[in-house]
């Protein structure tokens, strides 16, 4: 995934150089969180790249020191090195999806109302276009909200508002609605199970005369990458003409089979892990086996 470097945070310097090391440290315990959240001292740049018009030679950190002169001063530390796979330039390139709108409305620049002022904010804006977050210093409490809310002056002169999130500490990302845009923007790219189909688990579906309607649906089920198993049948249901019943968190399913006559129901566990992604796999399912 591509990030966007907030330019807007390199401001205010800091003042000596313990306030810069603290910074750049608070900085890359960020990036581990995001780069690495389940593993404290694996860090793998390649899942993210943190897009910027800066190189770590000519980003200044502070008065006359670029980010890769104080990388350079921390002689028996290697925790920072990492930073300098990170960085990427330009902000969008030639090649990148987001490359023509970027072009497009280059001429109507996002701005930030800060300290009373409407600020140019490249960082920031290039996250807007792509739909995507933005990720700073906590140089100073301006940037403590996470959420911001950019302006945009299209062709007929009317402002526009876009919500961007910037990361810049620890609390952003847990933060709940950090936490939800995460959820919306992986609903996409659920896990695929790690079970063969004749491994995944049917239940007897008891001795009612819905069990071989019943089998025969969760044996051809079971084939979807996305489904782990079958948990169970589930209450009849013949007054809905909807096949998705019931979508939980923890990515159980609850389908109808609402073309036969009784609407026999049946939960299955899939790889969702999230709503947004259980969603995602429902409407995948839906598609594919609603009416077999």
């Amino acid at each position: 995934m591509e990030i966007y470097f907030n330019e807007l945070s390199l401001l205010p310097y800091p003042q000596d150089d313990s306030e810069i090391y603290k910074r750049i440290d608070n900085f890359c315990h960020l990036l581990k969180m995001l780069l690495s959240p389940t593993k404290d001292d694996i860090i793998q740049p390649k899942d993210y790249i943190i897009r910027s018009n800066d190189t770590a030679a000519n980003m200044m950190v502070a008065e006359n020191i670029s980010l890769i002169n104080f990388i350079k001063r921390q002689k028996r530390e290697s925790k920072f090195d990492f930073l300098l796979q990170c960085f990427k330039r330009p902000y969008i390139p030639d090649d990148n999806e987001h490359h023509e709108l970027y072009q497009e409305q280059q001429s109507t620049i996002f701005e930030i109302e800060k300290n009373g002022m409407r600020v140019h904010c490249h960082g920031l804006g290039c996250a807007a276009i792509a739909h995507t977050f933005a990720i700073g210093f906590n140089s100073e409490s301006f940037w403590d909200k996470m959420i911001f809310p950019l302006i945009r002056t299209n062709e007929n002169l009317v402002d526009e508002m876009h919500n961007v999130i910037c990361l810049s500490n620890i609390n952003h990302f847990i933060h709940q609605d950090f936490i939800t845009w995460s959820q919306k923007n992986t609903a996409t790219n659920p896990p695929i199970s790690t079970l063969s189909p004749d491994q995944k688990n049917i239940p007897t579906f008891g001795t009612h005369h819905g069990n071989n309607i019943l089998r025969k649906f969760a044996e051809l089920i079971v084939k979807d990458q996305y489904v782990d198993f079958v948990i169970s049948s589930d209450e009849f249901d013949r007054n809905t003409s909807s096949f998705i019943k019931k979508i939980h968190p923890d990515g159980r399913i609850l389908f109808v089979l609402h073309w036969h006559q009784d609407g026999y129901s049946i939960l299955i566990k899939t790889t969702g892990l999230n709503y947004y992604q259980t969603e995602y796999i429902a409407q995948h399912l839906t598609k594919k086996y609603e009416g077999r």
